[in-house]
């Protein structure tokens, strides 16, 4: 693969970037060869304008790393690194795992209030208002959204309701759902994506402006239409609209290209009693079967452990939280237990790939503990006996079964609290961390069903997750046994 320059801010290749070190050190590629141990100038010139394949790139970035004969400073030599990995998989992978990385990082943060220099006062109003219709079109940035999202009224007998329509074709569709991570999981956000050539070309410009239209209402009745177009990391241009409460041409145009438009996310039903439950883990066990699974998370997922070893745990709990009466607990836990007997025979028998990543200090908490780092609120801990049971048969697993991988995050490398998973033809899901699975309190999640999202999450976790950032798979089983001993010790 020959790469001529080809750049994204600082980033231009391997072997681009290697001649632009050697250039500036006024070395010649003779005298990088010899350096390096080459017996011929011809195999750094095959690097230099990388038509000798990755695997020649791989090596002299090996040699660079063993020898450091080039004089390369750390800031270059971690460059390199950089520039390997861009001409291993390509720019626009590069761009798409770098931008998923960006995105599950962000989505841990918490958010504090955005300042503005010009157009504040529209956040203001909306946080104001009895009553607030707001359209979004285009990619809003993500302070936008984060700023919207602290403003939006939440007093009980407010009435809001967000629609964003996004443009998702060809490369921006990360910088997309990146974008909407702040309000990705509100009840009252709705998203939908536009592919390139769905619309007119006109039609498409009006969609990916970046512009907001807020039709508000105060507590005295009064409405105003506010129309905002973002100019600026933090400036605003605010404008207000006569119509008031009326339909705008805008909204009618919205309106009719919703046809041709698809649901960016498909969103977690709500749940308040035991049967909610019971449909909610069906829902689950329906999206798993037959599927390929691709998931990030911290620690051993439910339908990882045999219904024998939920029974009492999920006996114990019920009955601790209240979570169910008496008379309703026996016919309740029978229809879980048959779910999860479903669940559990699917992800042990059938012939799709089932990749997992955990954190191995996630992992251990769990060893010791008993919990998972979402644990069901309704379940009791796993007692020590039960713990080893289930990490024994996930090694078992993992030994025996072809389809069956479980892998563990580098110890370097910070892994998101946010559970994701794609299950492969339906979307990927992500689920807000640290609640619980307390569908009546504060957990959310989103089906993300838009394909080109899907197919590069699949490449992101399997050509930059599992070739960077997990431990070698010789480490594997031995980590799972550590993991046993240190549950028979709890």
């Amino acid at each position: 693969m020959t790469r001529k320059a080809e750049k994204t801010g600082t980033v231009i290749g391997f072997g681009p970037y290697l001649a632009q070190a050697l250039q500036k050190r006024g070395m010649s590629a003779s005298e990088a060869a010899r350096r390096l141990g080459y017996k011929s100038r011809n195999s750094i010139f095959r690097v230099l304008d990388e038509s000798g394949g990755y695997a020649a790139l791989e090596t002299c970035y090996q040699k660079i790393a063993k020898t450091r004969a080039l004089g390369l400073t750390d800031e270059e030599f971690l460059h390199l690194a950089t520039e390997l990995e861009v001409s291993r998989v390509g720019m626009s992978t590069f761009i798409s795992n770098r931008a998923l990385r960006c995105m599950l990082r962000e989505n841990e943060q918490t958010m504090e209030p955005i300042r503005w220099r010009m157009g504040g006062e529209l956040f203001e109003c909306i946080a104001q208002s009895r009553s607030a219709q707001i359209i979004l079109l285009g990619v809003c940035s993500r302070s936008m959204m984060q700023a919207l999202s602290l403003a939006l009224p939440r007093d009980e007998g407010t009435s809001v309701r967000v629609t964003h329509y996004l443009y998702t074709g060809g490369e921006e569709v990360i910088e997309a759902i990146s974008a909407i991570q702040p309000l990705l999981y509100a009840p009252c956000y709705t998203a939908y994506g536009l592919e390139q050539g769905a619309l007119t070309p006109q039609a498409e410009r009006v969609l990916r402006c970046g512009r907001m239209l807020a039709r508000l209402r105060d507590a005295q009745g009064c409405w105003r239409m506010l129309d905002a177009t973002q100019v600026g990391p933090d400036l605003l241009a605010v404008s207000e609209l006569r119509e008031g409460a009326k339909p705008t041409t805008l909204e009618y145009m919205l309106e009719r290209s919703l046809s041709r438009l698809f649901s960016i996310k498909v969103p977690c039903a709500e749940a308040s009693t035991p049967q909610d439950y019971l449909e909610y883990t069906r829902e689950y066990a329906e999206k798993e079967r037959g599927r390929a699974i691709y998931t990030i998370k911290l620690d051993v997922p439910i339908n990882f452990i045999h219904p024998d070893l939920l029974i009492s745990s999920v006996r114990d709990g019920f009955r601790e939280t209240g979570f169910a009466q008496e008379e309703e607990m026996e016919a309740l836990i029978a229809g879980f237990v048959e779910i999860q007997q479903a669940r559990w025979d699917n992800f042990f028998t059938k012939r799709r790939p089932t990749h997992t990543i955990f954190s191995l200090p996630a992992m251990e908490q769990f060893a010791r503990t008993g919990r998972q780092s979402d644990h069901f609120f309704a379940m009791r801990p796993y007692t020590p006996e039960e713990r080893v049971a289930i990490l024994r048969h996930i090694r078992t697993q993992c030994a025996e079964n072809p389809s069956f991988k479980v892998y563990f995050f580098k110890e370097d490398y910070q892994p998101p609290r946010t559970e994701i998973t794609l299950y492969e033809g339906i979307g990927t899901l992500m689920s807000k961390p640290d609640t619980n699975y307390n569908l009546a309190g504060d957990h959310a999640e989103a089906l993300i069903t838009q394909p080109e999202f899907c197919r590069k999450y699949k490449e992101f976790f399997t050509q930059d997750l599992l070739v960077n950032q997990v431990r070698p798979d010789g480490e594997t089983l031995e980590l799972l046994e550590r993991l046993e001993k240190i549950a028979m010790q709890g």
